[in-house]
């Protein structure tokens, strides 16, 4: 696989490893390989494959209904007794069957060995992007952004195509998922704008899992309304569409108020009421990163209990 492939089939291939041993083959008419099938013998490479024999077949190992013992007790050794066991039906096709458990269901068992091979995230983004608020069109987009699919100039780049990458919102940078979306000054400023509506100060978020940090800190809304956070990146990639294709000239303080005036309709569907909180009953959360002592300097940290 090469780096602009794409991420689905990458992701795929990361997973056939782990399915497959869940697999094993019934052996039929026995055209299935000796070495790389598993046909209910578990680890076939404690066999002594060779590069001669590599090409084996079951089937090649039989003599009309029967094993050649004499050929299989120099593949197998001391399995061949086991391998004997194995019925042979020649009149039927080679079949893959699934290895389950009395306890556990396949689906179950094989998402338990694939949450440890992939590094699922501990925030939970299905209801924040797929529920009745968003258009199918823009929970797509959503998810398209959370995998790092959208097609920005980094990722563009990656797949080979040759191009002066630029933020279409500040026109500083080159454009990437954290730069529009944080990084960008145009975008810093929404996040602050918005911020203030809610007394929490999002300017130094990096990424959508400091946004979230910051908003439960603050712990002034339901968590149903964590798709606010979704809701700023879908008007930030529109408003960096319409400077690309259309050459208009918003300004932040317009996106932010579209961005609330939408927010705002929205709860009232959810009949949620007081959405934005009174600054008397909430505290200013703000995200702190730990930062090392001049030179010199010995920094004690300690918490306020």
């Amino acid at each position: 696989m090469e780096s602009g492939d794409s991420k689905i089939w990458k992701s795929i291939l990361k997973a056939q490893s782990i399915a497959s041993r869940f697999i094993f083959w019934d052996i039929g008419e026995g055209k299935i390989s000796f070495w790389h099938d598993q046909w209910g013998l578990g680890d076939h490479n404690t066999f002594a494959e060779t590069p001669e024999n590599n090409k084996l077949l079951i089937s090649d190992v039989w003599i009309d209904e029967n094993w050649d013992i004499s050929k299989l007790f120099s593949l197998a050794g001391d399995k061949t007794a086991h391998v004997t066991k194995i019925p042979i039906k020649k009149t039927t096709i080679g079949t893959p069957l699934w290895k389950t458990s009395s306890t556990i269901s396949p689906s179950k068992m094989l998402y338990s060995h694939l949450s440890n091979l992939f590094s699922f995230d501990k925030w939970r983004w299905g209801k924040p992007i797929w529920n009745n608020f968003f258009t199918p069109s823009v929970s797509f987009f959503l998810w398209r952004y959370l995998f790092n699919l959208l097609p920005l100039d980094d990722i563009l780049k990656l797949k080979g195509l040759k191009l002066a990458s630029r933020c279409q919102l500040c026109n500083r940078e080159e454009e990437s998922a954290v730069h529009l979306f944080f990084q960008c000054s145009y975008a810093k400023e929404v996040w602050f704008i918005l911020g203030k509506n809610f007394h929490v100060n999002w300017r130094d978020c990096i990424d959508i899992v400091d946004f979230l940090h910051i908003w439960r800190a603050a712990d002034i809304l339901d968590s149903k309304l964590a798709f606010f956070s979704m809701l700023v990146i879908w008007f930030l990639w529109t408003t960096r569409n319409d400077i690309k294709y259309q050459n208009l000239t918003p300004v932040p303080s317009t996106s932010a108020s579209l961005i609330l005036a939408y927010f705002t309709r929205a709860c009232r569907i959810m009949g949620l009421r007081d959405v934005f909180p009174h600054p008397k009953e909430s505290r200013m959360a703000t995200l702190v990163r730990w930062q090392s002592p001049p030179f010199g300097w010995i920094k004690v940290n300690f918490d306020g209990s």
